[in-house]
């Protein structure tokens, strides 16, 4: 998303090169991890973002038919990524899933904190994983329902600075970053815990974190 964000928002030839190159070389990796809820969730991410910043529908609907191709193309064959296995993955997830909601039900109010999943699926004879699996799951397992709330409440100010800036045209592209972003992370946390990582925490904290810094930009534009 930030190569992305990048090739479209640059006039440096260089970068977009390095951009395009940067971009490839992450697709790659994740094909070699075969991470098979991460393509949809950056294709999705890939969508909105373009839905923010592109004013020419032909090329907005251009783009998403791309990439519908790319991920059919994706899901209808077995280049390093494992969609032989999907059914069985879906099991396995399925009853992870089952075994974290069990979990919650045992302390719905407060939760056990951060790992729950992890120091607490043999009570239940639980399938082992260091996370439920799901983002949503995972965080109101760990964090409760008074914690999974604050949580929401602490979203709302920076969702009234994205708002606030997206009145401001010039600030469409970073306004599909951080959105494009929401959307990956949302995305793929039906199904994973990207955040749970601390490469992939630090990569989203270190965009995100950067919205205040540019409301107060907007607002200091605004005032003079």
């Amino acid at each position: 998303m930030i190569a992305f964000y990048l090739f479209t928002t640059t006039k440096l030839k260089w970068l977009k090169v390095f951009c395009v190159l940067a971009g490839f070389v992450n697709l790659f990796g994740l094909n070699f991890t075969q991470n098979r809820t991460a393509f949809p969730a950056i294709i999705a991410g890939a969508i909105i973002y373009l839905f923010t910043t592109i004013k020419n529908w032909r090329a907005f609907w251009l783009s998403i038919g791309v990439f519908g191709i790319g991920l059919c193309f994706l899901f209808s064959s077995d280049l390093g990524v494992r969609m032989g296995t999907l059914d069985s993955s879906m099991e396995e997830r399925v009853s992870i899933w089952n075994a974290g909601m069990t979990l919650f039900k045992q302390n719905p109010i407060w939760g056990e904190g951060p790992l729950t999943y992890m120091n607490s699926y043999p009570r239940i004879h639980a399938p082992y994983h260091e996370h439920a699996h799901s983002l949503y799951i995972d965080t109101i397992l760990s964090y409760g329902l008074i914690g999974t709330i604050l949580l929401s409440i602490s979203s709302v100010i920076p969702v009234h600075m994205m708002m606030d800036m997206s009145q401001e045209s010039g600030k469409r592209p970073i306004i599909g970053l951080y959105l494009s972003f929401l959307t990956v992370v949302a995305v793929h946390g039906i199904f994973d815990l990207a955040l749970f990582w601390v490469q992939s925490g630090f990569i989203f904290l270190l965009v995100m974190c950067s919205l205040p810094l540019e409301h107060r930009t907007l607002v200091a534009d605004m005032t003079d």
